[in-house]
């Protein structure tokens, strides 16, 4: 087995340990902090950090990846999959309503 075929068998565990990880980095300290056990406040500035892991987690494990799996990471957010006219809805709908 080459290096590359290793990489790619491993990338859906290294994403998934990732994308825990950050995820409960931020979480348990939030929850010992509205338990009363930590008494910082610290944890709450946290509280947008775990919307973010997830996205850290698959920019890091399609950079361990390579610089293929990079570009098709950035290829899949830029693709347009729904027609001109939703696009228009979804961002001019809240400004009319």
């Amino acid at each position: 087995m080459t290096g590359t075929v290793v990489r790619e068998r491993a990338t859906l565990p290294a994403f998934l340990l990732l994308a825990f990880g950050f995820t409960w980095a931020v979480w348990v300290p939030r929850a010992l902090e509205s338990a009363g056990v930590l008494d910082s406040r610290w944890a709450s500035g946290l509280g947008a950090g775990w919307a973010y892991g997830p996205a850290v987690a698959a920019v890091l494990t399609a950079a361990w990846a390579g610089r293929p799996a990079l570009r098709e990471l950035g290829a899949r957010l830029t693709r347009w999959r729904v027609g001109v006219r939703w696009w228009a809805v979804v961002l001019a709908g809240p400004a009319v309503l």
